[in-house]
């Protein structure tokens, strides 16, 4: 059995193509399989469909042991460590999400006043990311109760978001997972997110620095223009 590398990839944007790339090559080293979803299979948004790995990866007879859900836009260090062997098979693995505290807050607000009002509150300290969360099988069950849960409140969760503009599968998911199993937290090295406001973001720092560039927070020109920059200096 592989460990398996799940990326969302719908709408095709142009810097996916460089994310996934640089995932199979980090997974022809590792022992490791990319799997990609690129076709949509119902109307939910593309975010919604990071909850699906395990469903996915059964109906296609993919056998697997671990799995990363990643997101695609986010580029892998060629040497970065085998992050599968630094948590254990019973907890989900996270990094902290330190991008902007306001939005984590006014986020977490509203999801929590709305939605999940009789779910224990989190630490906005404790909140993290969800473009790099790491599986086994022991939580295949944990995610089909999120995928009830996101069947059964979907209008509810998008109401959510259209109204306070607070993110879609994010912070659901720092409450829905808290819930269900327990949580091992990894450096931030790999996961490093919003790169120009740490001011880390040429390829020489990254190098130094970061087992995992992720290019959120910053317009979609601009994230095809440094993750090129990244993936030719590490890939070509």
């Amino acid at each position: 059995m592989q460990d398996i590398i799940y990326i969302v990839n719908i709408n095709d944007p142009n810097y996916g193509e460089l994310s996934v790339n640089s995932w199979k090559n980090w997974a022809s080293s590792n022992g490791c399989e990319v799997v990609v979803l690129d076709k949509s299979f119902s109307n939910i948004e593309p975010h919604w469909y990071k909850v699906y790995p395990f469903a996915l990866l059964d109906n296609s007879d993919i056998d697997y042991n671990r799995i990363l859900v990643v997101d695609n836009d986010t580029i892998v260090h060629p040497n970065c460590p085998n992050f599968f062997k630094l948590v254990p098979p019973d907890r989900i693995g996270v990094v902290f999400d330190d991008s902007n505290f306001d939005w984590t807050i006014r986020s977490t607000d509203a999801y929590h006043h709305h939605i999940f009002s009789e779910f224990e509150r989190f630490d906005a300290f404790e909140y993290f990311n969800s473009g790099f969360i790491i599986l086994s099988k022991e939580h295949k069950d944990v995610y089909f109760k999120i995928i009830d849960f996101l069947s059964s409140n979907y209008n509810a969760l998008n109401e959510v978001q259209t109204t306070y503009g607070v993110g879609r599968d994010q912070t659901p998911l720092n409450f829905l997972l808290r819930k269900y199993s327990k949580i091992e937290y990894l450096s931030k090295k790999f996961n490093c997110q919003s790169l120009l406001s740490k001011e880390i973001i040429e390829p020489e720092k990254l190098e130094k620095l970061v087992y995992i560039s992720h290019f959120n927070s910053m317009p979609r020109d601009q994230r095809f223009i440094y993750m090129s920059n990244l993936y030719k200096y590490f890939y070509e």
